[in-house]
């Protein structure tokens, strides 16, 4: 019984552990592959780019979904402080979709 109780708090423990803190992961943002991923709700694609390109202007914000993963990103087209056109990809997570599609 105590060995069975053990197993379950080191399970629900090993199960925290892996929830990732609010913040930005991943890549650069540059491409799908170097996708920014947006964790928790205070975070957003709008934070990142003011974070990352202070003054910038959106110009344009679409859905993708990858057509081999099939996973959905947001990305961003903007125009930096500087003058020149970049894009910004953000990798959804289920519940980004509904918030930031």
């Amino acid at each position: 019984m105590k060995s069975t109780a053990l197993i379950l708090i080191l399970l629900l423990l090993g199960g925290c552990a892996t929830r990732k803190a609010p913040g930005f992961y991943g890549g650069d943002g540059s491409s799908a592959d170097e996708a920014v991923e947006i964790v928790g709700r205070d975070y957003s694609p709008f934070l990142w780019l003011s974070e990352n390109y202070p003054d910038s202007e959106v110009i344009f914000q679409e859905r993708i979904m990858h057509p081999i993963s099939g996973r959905h990103y947001s990305v961003i087209t903007f125009r930096t402080a500087e003058g020149e056109t970049k894009k910004a990809w953000f990798r959804l997570t289920e519940l980004a979709q509904n918030i930031y599609g």
